[in-house]
This record gives structure tokens, sequence and C-alpha cells, in this order.
């Protein structure tokens, strides 16, 4: 059996490094290519190797540009038809599922977000006609629990065409010294840091980790937060309204080797979502010897179980007395830390490559 495993998210994406550590481990098991819509270049490109990020490899095909108005969605259906032929397709982002229609596929859905947290109409609805391609997929695969219950509710798919796997965290999350570390990245090294990470989107939070922090940092003088991603306007200017600026760092651009250094800076991850189609930042947090603190909201309970502090989203005062205990309490941060060192063992991308290859077969 030959498979397509079709991808368009560079690397050090969220759903880039499901795709790329998936198919590391998937092509010692079968017999597989990745193939890469590269929207940029208007190209598809087999990648030979996943380790490498120079994707110049020769195209298999390629497509104009639609000036003005291109979209991916419109690159996708022109050259769709373009991918080469395969007993199996694995499709390994959900906004393409509708590349299915056809095709002996399965797709991989992280999360139905934009469906559910309606911030902008016009990609809503553009949404939900992607994903509409889920009924011409033969099989879904989903990385929660949760996510599979709202494509069930939302989206209609029957439960028993959903398979649940569970994301891996790589080998290069792993327990660092935290000053050298800190030196490497030219932090400060007589601060507490508090990190997050994540995208602008308002499920994220921020607001409410800002808040959190403004109470913790009246109790503490050495505190600084570190937030790893681009900003919100509306979060800016409320941390000039609580005159906070020069307690907060913020990093836009992290280049993908050293995303894992800054959870090794980090006294603690705060988390506080309100919807995750997993939480990738909190496994990998604690895979480094980090302690979190999460919100406990939609699939981020899966993935943390026993090993972090789950607290209400929106409770601010909750999340700044838990942020001062773990800061100040040896013996919780190191428990923590031994919970969550035990908690990222059980996800690797090995059992997530063995587990995918059999749902292939049942397919």
């Amino acid at each position: 059996m030959r498979i397509g495993f079709i991808n368009d998210q560079p690397r050090y994406s969220g759903m880039g490094a499901y795709a790329f550590n998936l198919f590391e481990e998937l092509k010692k098991l079968c017999d597989i290519d990745h193939i890469f819509l590269d929207y940029d270049k208007k190209t598809i490109k087999r990648i030979d190797s996943s380790r490498s990020d120079n994707l110049e490899t020769e195209p298999i095909a390629k497509t104009f540009h639609l000036p003005l108005f291109d979209r991916k969605v419109f690159f996708w259906e022109r050259i769709g038809d373009k991918i080469p032929k395969y007993d199996l397709y694995h499709f390994a982002d959900q906004n393409m599922s509708f590349l299915a229609k056809g095709r002996k596929a399965i797709v991989t859905c992280c999360d139905i977000s934009h469906c559910i947290e309606r911030q902008n109409l016009i990609d809503f609805y553009t949404r939900r006609c992607l994903y509409l391609g889920f009924k011409f997929a033969d099989r879904l695969i989903v990385i929660s629990k949760h996510t599979r219950k709202d494509i069930v509710k939302f989206i209609g798919i029957p439960k028993h065409k959903i398979k649940v796997i569970y994301l891996g965290v790589h080998s290069r999350y792993k327990q660092r010294n935290s000053l050298s570390v800190r030196k490497k990245l030219n932090l400060p090294l007589d601060k507490k840091i508090i990190l997050h990470v994540g995208t602008r989107d308002k499920r994220k939070n921020v607001s409410t980790l800002i808040k959190a922090f403004y109470i913790l940092q009246k109790r503490m003088n050495n505190v600084i937060l570190l937030r790893r991603g681009p900003e919100r306007t509306e979060n800016i200017e409320l941390i000039k309204k609580l005159h906070i600026a020069h307690r907060i760092q913020f990093i836009d651009f992290v280049p993908g080797d050293e995303i894992p250094f800054y959870y090794n800076a980090a006294d603690l991850l705060v988390f506080p979502s309100t919807y995750e189609g997993f939480g990738l930042p909190t496994l990998e947090a604690m895979a480094s010897g980090c302690p979190v603190i999460a919100a406990r909201a939609t699939s981020i309970p899966e993935v943390v179980g026993d090993a972090a502090i789950l607290t209400e989203p929106y409770d601010v005062d909750s999340i700044a007395e838990n942020m001062f205990k773990v800061l100040n309490n040896n013996v919780l941060r190191e428990e923590l830390v031994r919970k969550g060192l035990e908690r990222a063992k059980l996800f690797t991308w090995k059992k997530v490559a063995l587990e995918t290859l059999k749902y292939y077969k049942e397919v």
C-alpha cells in the first residue's frame, strides 16, 4: 500500500510540527511520501527528508498565481488534481479536507475553533464550507476526545468514523540548565519568568493572564511575563493602562530551533486558553521540566492529567494566587516538575505513528 501524506504547513507551525514529526516516524514503518503543497511558490513538492528545512526540491507540479485575491483555498482547488496517485491519502490539515473527494482518504483535524468561537463571520463561513469536506473522507483523525465531540456535534460526522490519536512531543524538549539557557537567550538571570506561548487569537485569553500578572507583580517585584507570539491591540492597551509594560516582554518571532529553550528559561508556563484542540505548549513545557498552570477547559485536562494546576479560565484571582504559590513553594514546584516529566513520557511520536499506521490498515 502506497500512502500519500499531504501537508501544506511549515515545520514550526502547530500542524506543521504534527506533519513533519509524524512523517519522520511513519517513513520507518511504511511506504509513504510526504507531499508538500507550497502556497507561496504555487507548487507541489515531494519532501525527501523531514529533517531538513530545505523544501527546494524539484516541483512535481506548478500552477499560476491568481492576482489580487488569491487565497490558499483557491490554490488547493487549482492544484489538487495534480497530486500524485496513491492507494491511500492522509491529509494532515483539516482545511484541505475537500480534496478527499473521490479519493481513499483520511483527514486529520486539530480543532474546529473557528466554528465555535466566531470572531470573523467571513472566516467562520469559509471554514464551515471547508469542513464540509470531512464528509468526503473515509475516516478522520483528531488529536483529542474534545475535538471528536465537537465534530460530532457541530459537523455531524458519526463518532465511529473518528479516531482519537494524541500528539507526541519531540526529544528536543527536555530539561536543561536554566541559567545557561537564559544567558544564551539574553534573558534576566535574577528574575522569575512566567511564560506564555500562543497565537493572537482571542481564545488564548491573554487578557486574563495580564490581569492576573498585574495582581502578582504587586506581591513580587522580581517577576516578569514573557510572551512568545504576536499580540492583540487591546492587550497592548490593557498593559499600558495597568502601567506594567516594563515587566512584560514580547517576542514575536523565535527561530524554530530556539523554541525549546524558552521552556527551560521559564519558571512557569501559564496557559489560560478557553479553547484548544490539544494545547501542545503544555506538553512541551512538561517535557522540559517547566511547571504548568492551565485552564480547566476543552481538551487541556486530557493532556495534562494531574501533572498541572488547573483553574477556571477567567478566574483572575485564582490564576494569580496559583502563580504565587508555584513561584514561592519549592516543594509544590518540584512535584509539578516530577509529574510533568512522567506525564510527557506518555506522548511520543513513535506511538503516534504506530497508532496512525494501524488506522491506515483498518481503512
